[in-house]
């Protein structure tokens, strides 16, 4: 019966332990590695089912997880079609990450999955050969970054799509303040003169619905008619021209100022106007959030609102090395945003 026992013993993992406790492999192992950051009540309960389960930690297994491997996973994302999701800017975020890197021992391993599911963790992911990961681009499905976070690796977001609460405690957040974006956009309409704006932009995503706020609350602030926001759909470039084609069918378009939430939905937007003939900025002005390089060599250049992207990456990499050390740090980082003023708003005022 002792032999019995013993070998269910044998066959208990971390895994069962969280189970029972009702939280994640990583806090049973913050537990077991005794590190202050785990509540006392938390603790409590986890050492409570240590004892009553008979666990004992492999000694083997563990001297493993400490090994460092000095790779940083930098994960992208790829459609259910195979096709990654190569923004223009994520190459100056990686350049950021590197530049970050490179007095360091670590090294990026950059990898792709759909992140729809937690089985589309990649296999450098699951096989432990990273020490830590930075999650860029389109947005990860709430499941695929926990199953990532249970991975017990430290985690930095560089556009959240989540509420802070709902981000596991190994999960950390470097991303633009987008609400002050929004702001800095309306207030440079307004100061050039503009009485007629409106906001153009995506439905549902926490991203948009903070830049919308932005630049609403500061027209708002200012006593002038808060216009509806215009919402686009379909993919980002294509709703751009077909927001712009709708405007100017029904002649809402000119004499109009604009501020768009979102750079492919600005590039769209603004090819529709060049193929119509329409002057900017004489006919309509148009601030685009995202100073994307296709932009600042549009004609007229565009003014934009937006980060410095390798500034981005490069502050990424320096949270996710202090969480390697630091597990409990702060959980969000703020960038703020810049004004790129260029040719595409008319001062009216002159």
């Amino acid at each position: 019966m002792a032999r019995d026992t013993d070998k269910k013993r044998k066959h208990l993992t971390i895994a069962d332990v969280a189970r029972i406790a009702g939280v994640s492999g990583m806090t049973v192992k913050r537990v077991l590695d005794q590190e202050d950051c785990v509540r006392e009540e938390t603790r409590e309960r986890v050492l409570k089912v240590v004892k009553e389960l008979g666990y004992v930690r492999n000694p083997n297994a563990r001297a493993l997880s400490k090994r460092k491997n000095f790779n940083i996973g930098i994960l992208i994302s790829r459609s259910l079609q195979g096709h990654v999701y190569t923004e223009s800017f994520m190459g100056e975020i990686i350049d950021g990450i590197q530049g970050a890197l490179v007095d360091t021992d670590y090294h990026a391993l950059i990898e792709a999955t759909t992140g729809s599911h937690d089985s589309d963790l990649p296999k450098s992911f699951r096989q432990r050969k990273i020490d830590g990961a930075i999650i860029m681009g389109a947005p990860f499905s709430p499941s695929f970054i926990k199953a990532l976070s249970e991975e017990g690796l430290p985690i930095v977001i560089t556009s959240r799509y989540l509420p802070l609460s709902e981000l596991p405690d190994t999960v950390s957040a470097v991303e633009p303040a987008n609400q002050e974006g929004g702001m800095l956009a309306a207030r440079h309409l307004i100061e050039k003169g503009h009485k007629d704006i409106f906001v153009i932009g995506v439905a549902k995503n926490r991203v948009h619905q903070e830049r919308f706020h932005g630049a609403l609350s500061e027209i708002k602030r200012t006593g002038l008619k808060v216009n509806e926001p215009i919402f686009c759909m379909n993919t980002p470039y294509e709703a751009g021209k077909n927001c712009a084609k709708e405007l100017l069918e029904r002649g809402k378009l000119m004499k109009r100022a604009f501020f768009i939430t979102h750079a492919q939905i600005g590039i769209g937007f603004l090819d529709e106007l060049s193929d119509a003939k329409v002057n900017i900025p004489n006919d309509i002005s148009v601030i685009v959030y995202g100073d994307l390089e296709l932009l600042r060599r549009y004609i007229p250049p565009i003014t934009t609102v937006g980060i410095n992207y390798i500034d981005l990456g490069y502050t990424a990499a320096v949270e996710l090395l202090k969480r390697l050390e630091v597990p409990n740090i702060p959980k969000a980082r703020e960038i703020n945003p810049m004004l790129f003023e260029r040719a595409s708003v008319k001062d009216i005022n002159i």
